[in-house]
């Protein structure tokens, strides 16, 4: 499944917790497909996520479970039919029907054994990756979202539009979008994961300058460096992967 998921999340937001959670998420790149569950509100639900360019904003309400998982950029046409420029970008929630049934059934109430969702999951796959998007996102992925459009575009075996157009309709995304999606959350990562200043940051990762860093990651983020770190420091992690 590795070509096909980027990975899974998990989130919990203890029963105990004084009031809804204003909680931030860094953009992936990536289309989500999530599931809910809240035992003290009684729902349940599963749905879509698609890919971001700035950080997503949501609440999440107290004893809220959310497990999900990543489609590789590229990959969720591979499953479903949604146009995924279309997907809200808040999430849409799929109704309950005999494709959604499955899923819920082979997942433990605590979302930690995900092998027979995932093996459900494959069984509704629809076709292969477009190849020469997939070799295009691989080299996004690779360098951290530092390469240029056009050396992406020479090794392509189709036109520079074609090849545009058919990532727009595969990943939700044009090729310099991923791009600084993937740079920024590299330079994210080292910013909450590493004691390394936003200077270091920012020719480490290909800026200009501080300045450049700054204004991009005030775009991407909405919020200052320190305050992302702050809260997403505060947050107790396991097994993080970006």
């Amino acid at each position: 499944m590795a070509q096909y998921l980027a990975g899974h999340w998990k989130f919990v937001v203890p029963v105990n917790w004084d009031g809804p959670l204003e909680h931030i998420a860094p953009p992936d790149g990536c289309v989500s497909l999530f599931i809910c569950k809240n035992a003290r509100h009684h729902f349940q639900l599963m749905g879509l996520l698609g890919p971001q360019l700035n950080m997503l904003e949501t609440t999440f309400m107290p004893g809220s479970v959310y497990w999900g998982i990543r489609f590789f950029p590229g990959a969720f046409p591979c499953f479903f039919d949604h146009e995924i420029e279309l997907l809200p970008k808040q999430g849409e929630i799929l109704p309950r029907n005999e494709w959604f049934e499955p899923f819920l059934e082979h997942l433990s109430p605590d979302f930690e054994d995900a092998e027979l969702f995932e093996q459900n999951l494959l069984k509704a796959k629809r076709k292969e990756p477009d190849l020469e998007v997939a070799k295009v996102v691989r080299e996004i992925v690779k360098t951290e979202g530092q390469c240029k459009v056009a050396d992406l575009v020479q090794q392509a075996f189709v036109s520079e539009r074609q090849l545009q157009k058919r990532f727009r309709k595969a990943v939700g995304l044009s090729m310099k979008e991923l791009a600084r999606v993937f740079r920024l959350r590299a330079a994210l990562a080292q910013l909450v994961m590493q004691e390394q200043g936003v200077l270091d940051i920012s020719f480490d990762k290909g800026f200009y300058d501080q300045s450049h860093f700054l204004h991009e990651f005030q775009r991407f983020a909405r919020q200052k460096p320190d305050q992302v770190k702050r809260y997403l420091r505060s947050i107790q992690h396991h097994d993080v992967h970006w």
